[in-house]
């Protein structure tokens, strides 16, 4: 009897607080995302690999067909270091908040690596999630986005263990960021 009670009121109140359903979704969104962060982690490991340790900033546009697709292309740009393109999943959420999967992205650096910088390479591969929670009307959301810049295979296809360390290294050096995404 306490599990059906118990069922029934975590139903009662799921229901009490979920939103209301938009009429439709729009056919074409599109969104401009401006966050600040930088480095998560540090490597323990006893590599020449050294952590990179700088504050960063992410400036990103997204792309999307919500009406017909959970899946946009989000291109990005870190002053400091390089820019990339990255396809952004959105695995759950509601109208008042969303969780994306970013995956297979590739960043191209200009200037700073973003993690890993004791191997020298000219791009990287990216991934990462994020979660989003509305904030201001219906345009306005908060934003916490990990991510992390990986060494690209090719460059160590011959060095499996090297290769296995920087990408450990680069997970444990992503970024996260907070910032402030506005749907128009």
């Amino acid at each position: 009897m306490k599990n059906i009670t118990w069922s029934v009121l975590f139903t009662i109140g799921f229901l009490a607080v979920a939103p209301p359903a938009r009429a439709e979704k729009p056919v074409f969104e599109t969104s401009t995302a401006i966050a600040s962060g930088g480095p998560v982690g540090v490597s323990f490991l006893h590599t020449k690999f050294e952590p990179v340790r700088l504050p960063t900033a992410l400036i990103a546009q997204r792309f999307s067909m919500p009406r017909y697709s959970n899946v946009s292309l989000q291109l990005e740009l870190v002053p400091q270091s390089g820019y990339g393109a990255s396809a952004v999943f959105n695995l759950a959420g509601s109208d008042t908040w969303k969780w994306n999967f970013i995956a297979g992205g590739y960043f191209s650096r200009w200037g700073k690596q973003m993690s890993v910088p004791g191997l020298p390479r000219r791009w990287d591969v990216t991934g990462g999630t994020s979660v989003e929670v509305l904030v201001h009307g219906n345009d306005g959301w908060l934003t916490v986005e990990y991510r992390a810049y990986a060494p690209n295979p090719g460059l160590v296809a011959n060095m499996n263990s090297v290769y296995q360390r920087a990408l450990m290294d680069a997970a444990k050096e992503g970024q996260l960021w907070l910032g402030y995404k506005r749907t128009w």
